[in-house]
This record gives C-alpha cells, sequence and structure tokens, in this order.
C-alpha cells in the first residue's frame, strides 16, 4: 500500500503470517493437520477483510476515495493477472513447460466468465475487497446511525450466505463475498474507530494468555471458510468464531516483537498475494528436478517449497516495488484531478 506517516509493525505481522498461512495452503491444501486447517480456515480470510477495515477511510468524497482504491486494488489485479497470463502463454508456448499449468488463449477471459481461474485464482480477493470498499462506502452514506447500518448489514449477510447459490450471487463477479464478509470489515474499522489500535503496555499484555483459551475454542468448534468456493458454515460459526478469533490475535499480535521477514513480507502482502502461485510452481518442478534426479528423493518436502518460496519472495518484493511502483500499489497511478493533495 501507498506509504503511511508511521507504520503499524504489528498490523505487518498479522498480514505476514496470513499471506505465509496462505501461501503454505497454496502449496498444498493437506499441508497442515486436518484439525489445525480448520482452525487457520476458520479465520484466516476473514482477518484480511478485518486488516482492510482496520485502514477504511472515506478520504475527500467518493470520486478520491474511488481513486485510491483503484491505484491500491484494482490496479495490482490487473497488473498481476496480466504478468500472470504473461508467464503461463510464454511457458506453455515458448517452452512447453506444461508443468506450469495448461494454457489458452481464452484463458484472458476467465476473470469475466469464472470465479475460479486456475492460473491466479488467489487475485479473486482483490476484486472482492474492492468491492467490500465501496459498498461500506455507500452503506455509510445511507446509513449514518450505527444501529441502522449494522441492522442493514447484518441482514445483508443473511441474505448472500443462505442465497449464495442463486444465479445473482453465483458468478465470477463475487457479490456475495461483498456481503458476507462485509461484518470483518466492520469489526476492523470499529477497533481503529473505538482507539485500539496504538499499544497499551498494561492492557496489551494480557493478549499474550487470551490465545491459549481462543486456541482450544478453535480446535473445538472451528469449521471451514472458503468465500471463494461458497463454503461457509452455519451463521454463528461463520461470525461468532472468527470475531472471537481475530480480536484475539490482534490482541495478541500487539505484544510480538519485531521478526523482519514476516513483517516484511506482510508490508508488500500484495506482491506475494499476486506472485506466489507462479514461485511455488516454478519451486517445485526446481526442486524435483534436483532432488529427485540427482539425490533420488521420491518426493519433495512441502515445507521445502515453502521456505524457497518465501526466500524467492524476499527477492522478488524489491525487483516488483522498485520496477513496478504505480503497479504494486507504492505510487499512485492515477493522480487526483486539480491541484488536490495526495
Amino acid at each position: 500500500m501507498a506509504e503511511t506517516k508511521q507504520r503499524l509493525e504489528y498490523v505487518d505481522f498479522m498480514k505476514g503470517m496470513c499471506i505465509l498461512f496462505i501461501v503454505a495452503f497454496h502449496i498444498n491444501n493437506s499441508i497442515y493437520p486436518h484439525r489445525v486447517d480448520l482452525m487457520l480456515q476458520s479465520f484466516r480470510i476473514p482477518l484480511y477483510y478485518f486488516l482492510s477495515g482496520v485502514f477504511f477511510k472515506q478520504y475527500d468524497g467518493f470520486i478520491d476515495f474511488a481513486r485510491r482504491k483503484f491505484n491500491n486494488i484494482i490496479v495490482p489485479y490487473i497488473f498481476f493477472m496480466l504478468l500472470t497470463c504473461v508467464v503461463h502463454c510464454v511457458a506453455w508456448y515458448a517452452f512447453g513447460a506444461e508443468w506450469m499449468g495448461k494454457w489458452t488463449w481464452s484463458s484472458f477471459l476467465d476473470p469475466f466468465c469464472t470465479r475460479y481461474y486456475h492460473y491466479n485464482t488467489p487475485l479473486w480477493f482483490l476484486i472482492s475487497l474492492f468491492e467490500v470498499n465501496v459498498a461500506y462506502y455507500v452503506i455509510l452514506k445511507m446509513c449514518p446511525r450505527r444501529s441502522g447500518r449494522y441492522a442493514l448489514i447484518l441482514l445483508l449477510s443473511f441474505v448472500a450466505l443462505y442465497f449464495r447459490k442463486m444465479p445473482i450471487f453465483n458468478n465470477p463477479a463475487y457479490i456475495d463475498t461483498v456481503f458476507i464478509a462485509m461484518p470483518f470489515f466492520v469489526l476492523g474499522n470499529e477497533v481503529k474507530a473505538h482507539g485500539c489500535l496504538p499499544k497499551n503496555k498494561r492492557f496489551d499484555r494480557w493478549g499474550l494468555l487470551v490465545m491459549i483459551p481462543v486456541a482450544v475454542m478453535l480446535y473445538f468448534c472451528s469449521s471451514k471458510i472458503n468465500l471463494l468456493i461458497q463454503s461457509e458454515p452455519k451463521f454463528y460459526k461463520l461470525y461468532l468464531v472468527p470475531f472471537v478469533a481475530v480480536l484475539a490475535f490482534f490482541w495478541f499480535s500487539k505484544n510480538m516483537p519485531r521478526v523482519p521477514i514476516v513483517t516484511f513480507i506482510g508490508r508488500y502482502s500484495i506482491v506475494v498475494l499476486g506472485t506466489h502461485i507462479i514461485l511455488i510452481r516454478v519451486m517445485r518442478q526446481l526442486l524435483q528436478e534436483v532432488l529427485v534426479n540427482h539425490l533420488q528423493w521420491q518426493s519433495v518436502n512441502d515445507w521445502l517449497i515453502f521456505a524457497c518460496v518465501v526466500a524467492a519472495e524476499m527477492v522478488v518484493i524489491p525487483v516488483m516495488i522498485r520496477l513496478f511502483p504505480r503497479f504494486t500499489a507504492q505510487k499512485e497511478l492515477i493522480k487526483p484531478l486539480g491541484k488536490g493533495k495526495e
């Protein structure tokens, strides 16, 4: 995202942990033990919406708001989508790299035709996030009172959850995720509104203990949440359990010391989101050729691939933000009209 005057490193830590959980899952969706996987899935994506809500601002009216969100979300989406398409196309036609994934020219149209495009599926989140931001802005203007606003959001969430298989929701616009995910987004915005972002040593230290009972709760009560494939549990497990887990992780993270690799990846998580699928496929193929052909290993350990992908991201991130700052949300591509300030 664009630079801020003072970064909250614990938020970068949260973002970093979240994207690392996602990278590991995308290497192999069985990489975690089953119960641990359910625990992580129950709050992993809700945490991302929560963090986005933490930084929600109305700026100088809707035009300025939309311009900033377009720069920070849609421009990276288009850039990483085109980058992935080009990489797959070149790998398929120039090098016959079948391991990268089958490619056809019609794949360029997949984002407009299907919810799930095989070449860089995680990018769906950016479209959903942009829509959540815009929808929440509109709801704020329609319902300035908190009570009315929350009632409307809960109603829309209920409707989207129970009618998500209808054609109006089951499409690549991810309309269902806008309203199903909005309560998590609102939670983040309310945490900010109530002044909970600055650290408070006397109060925050209890966050080190709160994760223990919450982990026990998650172990017994967590359920799979996948907003892409429209797999959501019952209403209370979709919201109550993730709400508790997200707030506990937020509280816990405020006590964490600086972890340079995690905070660095969290700070530029949008680059990791856009590139990790490509790197996973490249690293898996390279490791299989090196280990299987030369060391006679029968399989490549998923966690070894994970380590190599993380190491590669430490190189890819600086390159991307230096060469393409306006396409990776570091600088604005579309400037404000007139002489308005940034």
